[in-house]
């Protein structure tokens, strides 16, 4: 990574936390890798420093939780890219931190490579699902919230054609504007649209792959190898 950001790592438990430390300061060179076990001592650390990146576990000792800090990063400090780390791999989980906007969920079984991928791509504006996740986003697609999918609505897994024929040519372009961690509001400058135009294929684009948030989103497009390269 040629960019050097600062990180925060915010866990409550301290030999986890000091190992990723390590590891966020050997494997990036960041210019600064701070630690925080609480979440009021996360918030203070955001107010003074604001890093390109708060890597958060969501259960905390206490009354506030993960999801608190997240929601008031997203609203106070939008610029801040949020990266889950937990041990939680339910899609309940991964769609309540998706509602709050964060870019990445990764979970502690993964191992640092799997986390070293997730930072670098929140960092440059994009967004990460581990591994654990994307095989349980990708069978969650094959039905919908109801029941299971009909065939003739099924996107095949193997087929980028097919799947990309499911999109109009405007919806494909939104589609990988998305992926690479465009805005809502910046896909609406770059393409001359209103902010409601672009909603409404976004809500198109969910509706025909059968994903419910953009995490799940960028957790298809991987699978199917759909990146800034596909056109």
């Amino acid at each position: 990574m040629k960019k050097q950001i600062s990180v925060l790592l915010v866990d409550d438990h301290q030999m986890f936390r000091d190992s990723l430390i390590d590891f966020l300061g050997n494997e990036f060179a960041c210019k600064e890798v701070r630690g925080a076990a609480t979440v009021a001592e996360a918030r203070t650390l955001i107010e003074a420093t604001a890093p390109d990146v708060a890597i958060c576990d969501l259960n905390f000792p206490g009354e506030e939780s993960g999801y608190d800090l997240i929601e008031w990063i997203r609203n106070r400090y939008p610029q801040v890219g949020v990266l889950c780390l937990t041990m939680n791999s339910e899609l309940q989980v991964l769609r309540e931190v998706a509602k709050r906007e964060v870019r990445g969920f990764v979970t502690k079984s993964s191992g640092y490579n799997e986390l070293f991928h997730a930072v670098r791509s929140v960092a440059t504006g994009g967004y990460y699902l581990d591994q654990v996740l994307l095989e349980k986003v990708m069978k969650d697609m094959g039905r919908s919230q109801g029941g299971p999918r009909r065939e003739s609505d099924r996107v095949s897994t193997d087929d980028t054609t097919a799947v990309l024929a499911e999109l109009t040519a405007r919806e494909r372009e939104i589609f990988l504007l998305f992926v690479q961690g465009a805005t809502l509001n910046a896909i609406a400058d770059e393409l001359y649209l209103s902010p409601k135009t672009v909603e409404n294929h976004r809500s198109n684009i969910y509706r025909k792959l059968n994903v419910h948030d953009r995490l799940s989103l960028v957790g298809f497009a991987r699978e199917h190898g759909l990146d800034s390269n596909t056109r």
